[in-house]
């Protein structure tokens, strides 16, 4: 009778924990639908940053001789890593975190946006920067510019000579993979370079604004996309955990089934061997 009582209780308690992953589930599909409509629309946008205002920096840099920019240059990295706030979305932050990680070298620097990689990262000793909190659940321009500005005066107080951004990008909604986008040295997706530029400070000005504008569209349109990911990954971890509570379920009814006609049978056998004892 313990044992119908004890399998009685983990039933109930299955039935509970279901509900409970089942409402995050909807939850979490609610917020993956909002968060595909805004990254396909910012999505467009990116594309230009991520390609045409790449040339022209990458051009004015060349042209003026500022091979800071576009050659790989031996120092420090800056690693910026988006991330998430909220726990319970499968391997989503550990994956991103271990590929900066894997990526990086001994005294290299990490931004973390989103502070669930942090644990990982000090277990490591790595050297964390600065952590920023909250940005994914309302991504805008401004606040990626505080990273942005922090990347690029790190940058050009010679702290480091190259900048990556490490975030998750999104294939479809059960598909998704940590990406490491190097922001700089800046590639040149195209290969056609115009004409010299005739005044080098007039390059480097343009330059710096080019720049931040092109990372700052980056950065924050990777945190769009990471964004959609976590949703997505939390979504497919509720959905796991629900098949799974049905599959615990399942086997605590025939436990409970079988050790209920155990008992049952076992009455029987009392009865009737008291029966043939009269």
């Amino acid at each position: 009778m313990a044992s119908l009582q004890n399998t009685k209780r983990r039933i109930k308690s299955v039935d509970a924990t279901k509900k409970i992953t089942k409402a995050m589930e909807l939850v979490s599909s609610a917020k993956l639908r909002k968060a595909k409509q805004m990254y396909e629309a910012e999505n467009k946008v990116r594309t230009f940053f991520e390609r045409d205002l790449a040339q022209s920096v990458y051009e004015v840099a060349k042209e003026a001789n500022l091979n800071i920019y576009t050659e790989e240059v031996a120092g420090k990295t800056l690693y910026i890593v988006i991330a998430s706030d909220m726990g319970l979305c499968g391997g989503y932050n550990s994956n991103v975190a271990k590929k900066a990680y894997l990526d990086s070298q001994e005294g290299d620097y990490f931004i973390l946006i989103g502070k669930k990689t942090q644990p990982y990262f000090k277990t490591k000793n790595c050297n964390i920067k600065n952590v920023y909190l909250n940005m994914s659940k309302d991504p805008n321009f401004y606040g990626a510019y505080y990273v942005t500005k922090e990347a690029l005066d790190m940058f050009d107080a010679n702290e480091i000579t190259k900048i990556k951004l490490v975030y998750t990008k999104f294939i479809n909604s059960v598909s998704f993979e940590p990406t490491i986008f190097p922001l700089i040295p800046v590639s040149n997706p195209f290969t056609d370079l115009k004409a010299p530029l005739d005044n080098p400070s007039e390059a480097e000005f343009l330059i710096t604004r080019l720049l931040r504008d092109y990372i700052n569209s980056n950065i924050f349109g990777a945190i769009i996309e990471s964004r959609v990911c976590e949703y997505a990954s939390s979504r497919m971890a509720m959905e796991s955990a629900n098949d799974n509570a049905d599959e615990l379920k399942e086997k605590l009814l025939l436990q409970y089934n079988s050790v209920r006609q155990a008992n049952i049978t076992q009455e029987i056998s009392e009865i009737v061997g008291g029966a043939d004892a009269i």
